[in-house]
């Protein structure tokens, strides 16, 4: 039957939408550990990604047709650890310096 026209057309997978905070999330809390060297960069990169892996959770708990919780798991995590290491990186500076300040006072250097 060459002209039947009338065939089952092949299946169409649907389309999967990754959420909108997926993507920034992952790559602000890959960024805070990147440039956690700079402990002020650092801590508000990785707040400001963990602000999008939340607001992204609540979109996929929101709409069952987004994807992406494995990115915001991942940028949830590199943002936490980004924080906590610009955290310790703050407080070393800190003491640093209060240790020199220290030395100044009292006249030894």
């Amino acid at each position: 039957m060459e002209g039947d026209t009338n065939q089952n057309p092949a299946p169409v997978a649907p389309v999967r939408v990754i959420s909108p905070s997926a993507t920034p999330a992952l790559v602000l809390g890959i960024l805070s550990l990147v440039l956690g060297g700079c402990f002020i960069i650092g801590l508000v990169l990785g707040i400001i990604g963990l602000v999008h892996a939340r607001k992204g959770a609540r979109e996929l708990a929101a709409y069952p047709e987004y994807e992406g919780a494995g990115l915001i798991t991942a940028g949830r995590v590199c943002s936490i650890i980004g924080i906590i290491l610009g955290g310790l990186q703050a407080v070393f500076w800190l003491a640093y310096l209060g240790f020199i300040l220290v030395l100044v006072i009292l006249g030894s250097i």
